[in-house]
């Protein structure tokens, strides 16, 4: 699978446990039976991590899985920062109605959207 790896190749480094992560590493360092990337051993036979029990495998990087993950990296990274953002919000309104609990209609209403919203985006994290 792996027979022709060499040092400076990039491979996809892929976690099959209970998520799924996975990132993109160039090889570091190729001996007989073994590679190096990602600071970590993986067997040229077939790409599984050299170590009992770990979920790691390395596969060859094509340019349209590198896409897909730097994609991915991306929407996850708006994900967490619009769920920081909103919860700055949700804090910052929870405080509002608390101090006027007879506050406009408005930011009850808002403050329940973004309950709604928060509650989708958890769900696909």
């Amino acid at each position: 699978m792996h027979d022709d790896i060499k040092v400076g190749d990039r491979v996809v480094l892929r976690y099959w446990g209970y998520g799924r992560e996975q990132c993109v590493a160039n090889v570091e360092k190729v001996t007989k039976t073994q590679f190096h990337a990602g600071g970590q051993r993986f067997r040229k036979s077939d790409g599984r991590r050299v170590l009992r029990g770990s979920g790691w495998g390395a596969i060859p990087a094509t340019p349209e899985l590198i896409a897909e993950i730097e994609t991915e990296q991306h929407n996850n990274t708006l994900i967490i920062e619009s769920l920081r953002i909103m919860e700055s919000i949700n804090r910052k309104l929870k405080r509002s109605v608390a101090k006027d609990p007879a506050s406009t209609p408005d930011l009850t209403t808002i403050y329940e959207c973004l309950m709604q919203a928060m509650s989708t985006i958890k769900e696909v994290l």
